[in-house]
């Protein structure tokens, strides 16, 4: 081998170790948030596709994250074994997950399409929260199952799927919509966090996705290997307060980052599991009367109420989610839960545009420099219905405010060291800055919205 071609396939490696490297996320310094391994602010803005891997094939995986990289996101959480049938019905080209459902023989066609989207997702620009497996593998409660993980098998498995994708931009996901309930699930848990961090060398960070109204902190929070909470504030009340879910995590010790990973989802029927629907609905989802929907659907409004309510609160990011998308249900599937239109179709929904709005909002000031900073405000309209929230940084370099309903907000500025302060009004629904003006520092700011009935964001920033 000649001298050049030894030095070309060593710049090879030395690029190709460099990109591996630059895709490692870390907790920053004061377990607020996530940076990249150069320590910039990492915002975590994920979609839940879970049934990415299961129900597409690579044609559409490859639509479905390029459409989330155009519109902002940064993450996609995706099971690899998957809830709807995951044991039972292969994938888009005939293949299961797991050879006779044994966890310790996985199926080399499955993963090599893993493989493929996981790729995509890369050169995208994205992150896989990847989930090993749903919950219903290891603590079935309800669903298909079958429950078949040990401590054993899942160390096994947690060991082998890390080391497949040790130099991929990925976050693990565990939990999968369960809760531990005895020895046995949480010794399951911490064997395949011990499998996966060993099988990727620690180069990756792990979180927990627990059930409905719920969060990480409750089981998890002491352990070294959870570096990140996760709640899953849920799907049962339009007005539901999840930002107290960040209050609680963020003030836990040590330290440790928060987020809403599984919020109410656009276009969900609220508290779905308690509706009756007629025979046969789940053949054709798409056409439930609407009569069966008692207690209506959640909407972008909803959506964009969580987000900036958890943002606020102080979270290091937030996921949104879509009832179609995280099926990923098009005609031919069954249907988990009645919908309104395809995934496709559903990619373009106002609350799914929103969210990349609502990341361009905290990413035009320091965010990740915000303390949550409800003493600013005089009147923190805080009822199960109207909320203003406040986030501050030490220094008191700017004050950026959420009113869900456009209440006047009246906010105590006397500590903001300038004699001029910039407000500028943000429209959550389009993604720009509404109206801007400069105000002498008079101590107390008195804010009206300039439309009502509405929610806006706000930011004041010293001149």
């Amino acid at each position: 081998m000649n001298k050049i071609l030894i030095l070309i396939l060593m710049l090879a490696n030395c690029i190709a170790s460099a990109q591996v490297k630059n895709t490692q996320l870390k907790v920053s310094d004061n377990g607020r948030y996530l940076t990249y391994a150069d320590g910039k602010p990492f915002f975590w803005l994920a979609d839940t596709g879970w049934e990415l891997f299961h129900r597409l094939d690579r044609e559409e995986a490859t639509f479905y994250l390029s459409d989330r990289a155009k519109k902002g996101y940064s993450v996609v959480q995706a099971v690899v074994w998957a809830e709807l049938d995951g044991a039972s019905s292969p994938n888009k080209y005939g293949n299961s997950a797991f050879i006779n459902n044994d966890p310790t023989k996985p199926n080399e066609k499955y993963f090599e399409h893993v493989d493929f989207i996981v790729n995509q997702a890369q050169k995208n620009g994205l992150y896989i929260g990847m989930l090993p497996t749903w919950g219903d593998k290891w603590n079935k409660k309800w669903g298909n199952g079958p429950e078949v993980f040990t401590p054993e098998n899942a160390y096994i498995y947690g060991k082998w799927i890390g080391n497949r994708y040790k130099d991929k931009p990925m976050v693990w996901i565990l939990g999968g919509d369960r809760n531990p309930e005895n020895e046995t699930h949480y010794r399951i848990i911490q064997q395949m966090a011990k499998g996966l961090k060993e099988g990727a060398d620690n180069k990756h960070l792990i979180t927990y996705h627990p059930m409905g109204t719920c969060s990480s902190s409750t089981f998890f929070h002491q352990e070294n290997w959870l570096d990140f909470n996760m709640t899953q504030s849920g799907h049962s009340d339009k007005y539901f307060a999840n930002h107290l879910f960040m209050n609680i995590n963020y003030a836990m010790k040590p330290a440790k980052p928060t987020l809403d990973g599984e919020p109410r989802y656009e276009d969900l029927p609220l508290n779905f599991w308690e509706l009756k629907y007629p025979e046969g609905w789940a053949k054709n989802p798409l056409n439930v009367p609407d009569s069966c929907f008692k207690n209506g659907w959640f909407d972008a409004f909803d959506v964009r109420r969580a987000a900036y309510m958890a943002m606020m609160a102080g979270a290091c990011g937030h996921t949104y989610g879509h009832n179609s998308v995280w099926q990923m249900w098009s005609p031919g599937f069954l249907g988990n839960i009645p919908v309104k239109c395809t995934w496709k179709v559903a990619l373009e929904r106002p609350g799914n545009i929103q969210m990349g709005y609502m990341r361009k909002f905290f990413e035009s000031f320091d965010w990740q420099k915000g303390i949550p900073s409800q003493h600013l405000l005089f009147e923190n309209w805080s009822s199960s219905q109207q909320y203003n929230m406040a986030l501050a940084d030490a220094e008191l370099s700017f004050v950026a405010l959420y009113s869900s309903v456009g209440h006047e907000i009246k906010v105590n500025v006397r500590n903001l060291k300038s004699k001029k302060l910039k407000i500028k009004w943000y429209d959550s629904r389009k993604g720009i800055f509404f109206k801007e003006e400069q105000v002498e520092n008079r101590l107390i700011l008195n804010l009206t919205p300039p439309e009502k009935n509405m929610d806006w964001a706000i930011l004041i920033a010293t001149i």
